[in-house]
Formats: C-alpha cells, structure tokens, sequence
C-alpha cells in the first residue's frame, strides 16, 4: 500500500481521476500511468455502478444521532463569526482531500460491489468488475507465495464459470483456457519460493490445489460433449505435468540437488537429478588389492583366510571372482593367496607335480 500510494503516485492518481471524469487534461504521460491504469479503469467502473443507498431507518437513526451531538456539544447555539479571514486551501491540500474521499467511498463501494460481482460469470454485467477487483487483489498481495495462492483461488473460479456457461462452446473453452492460465502463473510463483527459499511447504499448497482440481474436473467431464472433453483433457494433462514437476523438486530439494542451473519454463524451476548413491554393500568395505571383505562378524569372502591373516608382498590383485568361487569338479582344492608363494606359486607346483607324474 505504502509502494502504490506514495506522493507521486498519489498526485499522479488524483490527475488520472480528474481526467476520467471530464476534468482538465494534463499533456504529460509518466511511467507511472500503467501501473494506475488498472486502478483509474476499476475506479470509473465503481463511478458508474448503481449502489443501493442507507435505508430510511439508518438515515433516521444517524440524523437523531447527529442531532443529539450538536445539542449537547453547543453546535449552533454558540457558534460564532471567525474574526480571522478563511484562508483558501491549496490545490495540494484539496487533491489529498479529494483522493482520501475518493478511496474512503471507494472502500465502502468495493465491499458491496466486490460481493455483487463474486457469482457474476462471463457475459454478466459486473463480470469485468469481478476480474479488476482479482486485479487489485494480486496488486496488493505482500509476497510471490501470496500471488501464486491467489491464482489458484483464480484459477478454482474460472472452473466454476466453465461449469456455469458449458453450454456455450465457446465460452466454455474460454473460460477453461483462462483456468490454465490462472494455474500456470500460480504454479511458477510457487515453485520459484520452493526453491529459493529450499522449503517444500509451497509444494504442499500445489498438491493440494492439484488433487481438488482434479476432482472438480472430474465432476464436470460427465456434463459436457465430446469436443469439450477434448478440451478437459488438455486441462487435465497440465494439471499431470504439475504434480510430476512438484514431485521432482521434492526430490531435488531432499537431496540438496535443488534446480543446480537447470533453468525455467512456463511451470517455474526444472529440478536438478540427485548424486548417483555411493556403490558397495551395506556393512561391508572392500580393501584395494585384496580378495579380502571385512564383514561384521570378521569373516573373508573367497578362501577362509582369517581376518587379520598376514599377505605376501608379492600377491597381486585377485579381487573374488566367480571362477574362484564357483565349485570345482576336481579333487584338488582350490589355491588361495594367503599361501606362500601366491596363487601363480600354486599353480606352479601343482602343474609340475602333474608332469612330474
């Protein structure tokens, strides 16, 4: 409120008004003018709306009031002629006069006619309405999270109205194309606070969103014809597509990959793929240049040699393979690498004893 309605701004609005209304023209456009025009053009809607007055008894009832103020504070009976001159007001003090007015009127419109428009679907009267106040209420919002929920609540309304006109073809496929757009703004403004602020709670909202919208779209799929059915399922494909970006980041946030340069899309952040988890069996630690796998309970893998058992400095690499550990039909065991000489040794001797023979 503070950033729309500083000094400037506010000037700037009170001349913007003023014109609206047939008053004197100024020629100078600012780069303020945009940011209002929403605003000026809410603002002439509300000036030519019909608001229902006071009744009669509030009427009655705030000019016995009023009355009874001025009997007992003495107004009238001991007012007297101010003996200084009435000074003129500046044009400044006017405009700041006109303009609290104006909002403080405004205000009390809006309250009415905000819930006037709430039912209006496209086509009625106060349908525009009802979307220029959506405007002022994404205008207002303090926070990107605050935004995004806003056009999921947009975007629930929108499917209500293709409910309510799907018997116009045309304004059905509207309204659905609206309903994306409303979910598609909303869904980047989430994801991004996902991921900048590494907090999973703006994907809860999206879950949600996404479950009940899905349902809703559900309900409606039985109503309408087969080319709208079409159309509910271009709706239904963005809504998959959600909930599979929502999982990733999930995922991405879990692991502490998050989006790791990934870039956007119309959805918001792509989430980065998490590290390949580290290889090897649960409790167990492989020793380089070993046939040996300590386990919890010490025992060797491939050989009986005991834990701790010494190893000659020859021995090479004989990582346990399936030759070595595989049954043999022969009666001769199989040589292991704690033995001297290693198993080349082994294989040595028993060749020789072989030709020996």
């Amino acid at each position: 409120m503070n950033a729309l309605f500083d000094r400037r701004q506010t000037e700037r609005f009170a001349q913007l008004l003023d014109e609206a209304s047939g008053g004197r023209r100024h020629h100078s456009r600012t780069r303020l003018d945009d940011r209002l025009a929403d605003h000026v053009h809410l603002a002439d809607q509300l000036r030519n709306t019909y608001v229902p007055g006071p009744s009669a008894d509030f009427r009655s009832g705030l000019r016995a009031q009023l009355m009874a103020k001025a009997e007992r504070d003495g107004i009238g009976a001991t007012a007297t002629e101010p003996e200084e001159p009435v000074f003129v007001r500046p044009a400044r003090s006017r405009t700041r006069i006109a303009i609290v007015a104006g909002i403080a009127t405004g205000a009390v419109a809006v309250s009415g006619i905000s819930m006037a428009s709430g039912d209006a679907n496209p086509g009625d009267a106060l349908y525009q309405v009802k979307r220029s106040t959506e405007k002022a209420q994404l205008a207002l919002a303090s926070s990107d999270l605050s935004r995004g929920q806003l056009y999921l609540e947009f975007a629930r309304t929108r499917l209500a109205e293709a409910n309510a006109v799907r018997k116009n073809p045309a304004g059905f496929n509207a309204a659905l194309a609206d309903m994306d757009s409303n979910t598609v703004d909303g869904v980047r403004l989430l994801t991004a606070t996902a991921t900048t602020h590494k907090d999973p709670a703006a994907l809860d909202r999206l879950d949600s969103f996404v479950t009940e919208q899905k349902r809703l779209i559900g309900q409606l799929t039985g109503l309408v014809d087969l080319p709208s059915r079409q159309r509910i399922d271009a709706s239904v494909t963005l809504l998959d597509a959600i909930g599979a970006r929502s999982r990733a980041l999930r995922t991405a946030l879990a692991c502490g990959a998050g989006t790791a340069g990934k870039g956007t899309d119309d959805l918001g952040p792509i989430a980065a793929l998490c590290a390949p988890a580290a290889a090897g069996g649960s409790g167990a630690t492989t020793m380089p240049g070993t046939t040996e796998q300590q386990s919890g309970t010490g025992s060797v893998k491939g050989g009986g040699t005991p834990a701790g058992a010494s190893k000659p400095a020859t021995a090479p690499s004989t990582n346990t393979s399936p030759a070595a550990t595989a049954p043999s039909a022969s009666p001769t065991p199989a040589p292991t690498a704690s033995e001297d000489g290693g198993i080349l040794g082994q294989l040595g001797r028993i060749l020789g004893g072989l030709l020996g023979d």
